[in-house]
């Protein structure tokens, strides 16, 4: 889904990369969480806060495989950033 977001090949991206440099900015990973949303709606809004705090394509993957296991709110990948469960909706959600 990222590779796809950054218009890119799958086997282009691994997990050490960086994200920034990847172009994977604020909004490309907003967008890979409206579409993971959508995905699998039964887990509710994906946590925003955290996914700020995702540095490499490997912290992304944890944070997404969190939510998708909903083994409750993800931690921001390093403890610098707020504890929050604050989540954006989406427009007319």
């Amino acid at each position: 889904m990222l590779a796809s977001l950054l218009q890119t090949a799958d086997a282009l991206i691994h997990d050490a990369d960086v994200l920034d440099e990847l172009g994977a900015d604020a909004f490309v990973l907003f967008s890979l969480a409206g579409e993971l949303e959508e995905l699998e709606p039964e887990n509710g809004y994906f946590p925003i806060i955290p996914l700020a705090y995702a540095k490499t394509v490997g912290d992304l993957v944890l944070l997404v495989d969190s939510w998708s296991r909903r083994y409750g709110a993800p931690e921001p990948i390093d403890d610098t950033g707020p504890r929050s469960t604050v989540r954006a909706r989406r427009p007319g959600a």
